[in-house]
């Protein structure tokens, strides 16, 4: 699913708003193409997710030559995501351990990106278990290290958290031991240049029906990392999504009936709105 983020900057008004650094997310799909050629002129960077990493650390993948021209033409800076394939727990924890491996990644990214002009390069790594966290954080550290004296940007996509709420449940325990708690904020925005915060799947299917990126959680998100974790607004890209889910009734011979959840992009949505003759209703309390 297509998503933008935005550089945080607190409030801000309408002239402000204009003047945002907007970062496209783009996947290696052809609607995604039509997405970023048709906004490319609000975009400030474009951030393919095309790269990825194997357990030795050897790293493959490509940027779509059009979105290069694009980017070029526009002067649209091209920072690519890396990440561990199907978000591999196991294949990063090995990862992890092998000091070898995260040198020879280092270094293929740094030539990669002398060889295509990126401006840096954003982790995605995810699934990450919550044993891992100084590793991930110091493999973090020595990356910037290395990217400074290229002046290459570094940025990690990290999932929103707080600690209070992603324990409030055993399926919020589960999320932050599995895929929240890896991330030690603080340090790895003192590290690097911004985070990108993935304020978005508030609701899934395996949750009750509710919004995607509800305004109140997200500020709740937000709030935990500048307030609580005292990290600088400047340093918090917010993650809006492009996308909602589809709610419906299901069934198997397992769980019996049982509410389900599927992504839904807008065409989607106005094609059911079509099907089932809906009445739009604006909630004036957001969720």
């Amino acid at each position: 699913c297509l998503t933008l983020a935005m550089l945080w900057a607190g409030s801000v008004n309408i002239a402000q708003a204009q003047q945002s650094e907007n970062l496209f997310y783009y996947v290696d799909a052809e609607d995604s193409f039509a997405s970023f050629e048709a906004n490319s002129d609000y975009i400030s960077i474009v951030a393919p997710q095309t790269y990825s990493i194997s357990k030795a650390g050897v790293v493959w993948g490509e940027v779509d030559a059009r979105v290069m021209a694009i980017a070029r033409q526009k002067d649209i800076q091209v920072i690519p995501l890396i990440l561990n394939p199907g978000f591999d727990r196991e294949l990063f924890h090995d990862f992890l351990q092998d000091t070898a491996a995260q040198q020879r990644t280092i270094r293929m990214m740094v030539a990669l990106a002398r060889e295509h002009g990126y401006a840096g390069w954003q982790f995605d790594f995810e699934h990450i278990h919550l044993s891992d966290r100084q590793a991930f954080t110091d493999f973090y550290r020595r990356t910037a290290d290395a990217f400074r004296p290229h002046q290459l940007s570094l940025s990690a996509a990290v999932v929103p958290t707080n600690t209070n709420f992603d324990l409030r449940t055993p399926y919020h325990r589960f999320l932050y031991e599995y895929w929240r708690g890896a991330y030690d904020l603080a340090a790895l925005a003192d590290i690097g240049d911004f985070l990108s915060l993935m304020t978005y799947s508030q609701h899934t299917r395996r949750t009750p029906p509710g919004p995607v990126s509800g305004l109140p959680w997200m500020r709740e998100m937000v709030s935990y990392m500048t307030d609580e974790l005292g990290i600088a607004p400047q340093k918090i890209s917010l993650g809006i999504p492009f996308y909602s889910t589809y709610w419906y009734a299901d069934y198997t011979d397992e769980r019996g009936g049982f509410m389900n959840g599927r992504g839904a992009s807008h065409a989607k949505v106005q094609s059911l709105i079509d099907r089932y003759d809906a009445e739009l209703v604006w909630l004036e309390k957001p969720q």
